[in-house]
């Protein structure tokens, strides 16, 4: 499956990345370039996002448990209500 970031509809992707999602967990996405993406709500529990360019990124929502940021820059990312550990 191809997921394409639509500029004129970012929920879009949100939501196939999400679906996909369900069935590969395993995610390498090292170095990746998402730079001002709009990434309200998406599940990236457990991805390696190790020196990803997440500046000026709108994460608020996505499920990050477990993500690996190690060497990302997240400077002026929106990081409102991301979740970061289990739900109770």
């Amino acid at each position: 499956m191809i997921i394409t970031l639509d500029t004129e509809n970012p929920l879009q992707f949100v939501k196939d990345f999400n679906k996909w999602r369900e069935d590969n967990h395993s995610i390498d996405l090292r170095g990746i370039d998402l730079n001002s993406a709009n990434l309200s709500g998406a599940i990236m529990d457990g991805i390696y996002l190790g020196d990803a360019d997440l500046r000026q990124a709108n994460l608020s929502g996505a499920d990050l448990r477990e993500a690996n940021l190690q060497g990302a820059d997240l400077r002026g990312a929106n990081l409102d209500s991301i979740i970061t550990e289990e739900i109770e």
